[in-house]
């Protein structure tokens, strides 16, 4: 607003605030919301996934990060929360693919089935549909050390 001259002029420049204000608040409430709903759905979720990878696989939750989908700052209606893990190997259930001559196009192709079937297997545990398992992550070379392995998995929760 520019120069305030009147009375008038004062409680115009109120109102604009107090609008100002009040689509902040607005804003935020409206971002703590949409955390909150999906922290929530992960809340819920992750025991059912740790459960799964746990019992099909052998597999415990090495790291854990989360981002929202979609570009900026600010929650937009279609964004969605991303969640990538890390799991290792914590006994000798999890059968990883040997890959002792490089990526060929047959160890692509068994790196890829492998990925597909725990991805399904995983999907059908939890009721996740957009699940992503790193089919590269499921190779064991000769030189490595099962320790050292980590499944690299990524989600995505909707609401």
């Amino acid at each position: 607003m520019g120069v305030i001259n009147t009375t008038e002029d004062i409680a115009g420049f109120i109102d604009e605030a107090n609008a100002r204000f009040a689509d902040t608040v607005k804003r935020a409430e409206y971002e703590r919301t949409r955390s909150i709903t999906f922290f929530n759905k992960l809340k819920e979720v992750m025991p059912v996934f740790e459960e799964s990878i746990m019992n099909n696989y052998g597999l415990v939750v090495n790291n854990l990060r989360f981002a929202k989908t979609g570009t900026g700052e600010k929650w937009e209606p279609r964004d969605k929360m991303k969640i990538s893990i890390t799991a290792r190997p914590v006994n000798n259930k999890f059968k990883f693919v040997k890959c002792s001559s490089g990526h060929t196009n047959a160890n692509k192709i068994k790196l890829s089935s492998k990925s597909l079937k725990m991805r399904e297997q995983i999907a059908e545990d939890t009721g996740i549909d957009y699940i992503l398992i790193n089919p590269f992550s499921l190779e064991l070379r000769e030189d490595t050390d099962l320790k050292d392995i980590n499944i690299l998995i990524e989600f995505w929760l909707v609401d």
